[in-house]
């Protein structure tokens, strides 16, 4: 996993505008969301402390409560506007925490926590393995991460359209989107250990180009901007399978976790990367 020109005022900007209307749009985003959490159900480790990273406006609040109700809970988002939405989900009783912070720059010691999570979010930074080396950081040994991100399949008919048309993508078109066993890799790089990963394919329907599109926008998926003229010119080139067919777009979603190791193993050598073939899973769903 490497840098790209993304640049972190860019992603903010994006957010912050489509904030208020995101929620009306992530049905997706939620399902998967709820797919994520509801693996933690399944881990045996005293959990006291968790971080949502990205957490958005809060989708997770209720889960996480309701798994972990002794746990102490902290959220943070790059979007002011986000946490402000967040912020709503709280349960009147509870003293959660909301901060404002670029993932690759987290403001906690280390061992800060036991789990960490993120939904969807990766995709989006700018330096996906310092993501991973900062929470390899704020996590306590054998403590857990576990994400999720969008995987190069992601997008393929829009991308498709795009070339048709002869459109340039450039690098913040759909963030990065990034093979499973190079986000294996990366989190060996980061110290981290035993990650698996597994990718499920999902795709949605939509009975107009145009209502695809904006449903893209509104979550955050298609970073770069198209005129008009861009925007008519995909559509036409969109593939389907008839005139009469609907527009469908694909995600392929990458699920990830791995445990927080002890720090040694951060001077592994790029052929020390070594997982079981078994740990990687790829599904249609």
């Amino acid at each position: 996993m490497q840098t790209s020109k993304i640049d972190f005022q860019t992603i903010h900007a994006k957010f912050q505008e489509i904030a208020q209307q995101y929620d009306q749009h992530a049905v997706l985003q939620n399902l998967i969301a709820d797919e994520l959490l509801s693996r933690l159900e399944l881990i045996n480790i005293p959990v006291k402390q968790i971080l949502d990273l990205g957490c958005g406006t809060g989708y997770s609040i209720k889960s996480l409560s309701k798994t972990f109700p002794k746990a102490k809970l902290c959220f943070v988002d790059a979007s002011e506007i986000m946490l402000k939405l967040a912020k709503k989900n709280k349960p009147w009783f509870k003293q959660y925490a909301f901060v404002q912070s670029r993932a690759e720059e987290l403001n906690y010691i280390a061992n800060s926590f036991d789990c960490v999570i993120s939904n969807l979010m990766l995709q989006n930074c700018a330096d996906p393995d310092q993501v991973f080396t900062q929470v390899q950081r704020v996590t306590r040994e054998n403590g857990l991460f576990s994400f999720s991100t969008l995987g190069p399949d992601s997008f393929k008919e829009l991308r498709s359209a795009m070339s048709a048309a002869k459109i340039t993508r450039n690098d913040l078109a759909f963030g990065h989107l990034t093979d499973m066993h190079d986000i294996g890799d990366a989190l060996l790089r980061s110290g981290m250990r035993e990650p698996v990963i597994d990718v499920d394919i999902h795709t949605l329907q939509f009975n107009n180009f145009y209502n695809l599109f904006n449903e893209l926008h509104l979550t955050g998926h298609v970073l770069q901007n198209f005129n008009e003229a861009e925007i008519e010119q995909i559509a036409q080139n969109y593939p389907r399978e008839s005139d009469h067919a609907d527009y469908e777009i694909t995600f392929e979603v990458v699920y990830g976790q791995a445990w927080a190791g002890d720090g040694k193993s951060k001077s592994r050598t790029p052929e020390e990367f070594q997982f079981p073939i078994e740990n990687l899973i790829k599904r249609n769903m």
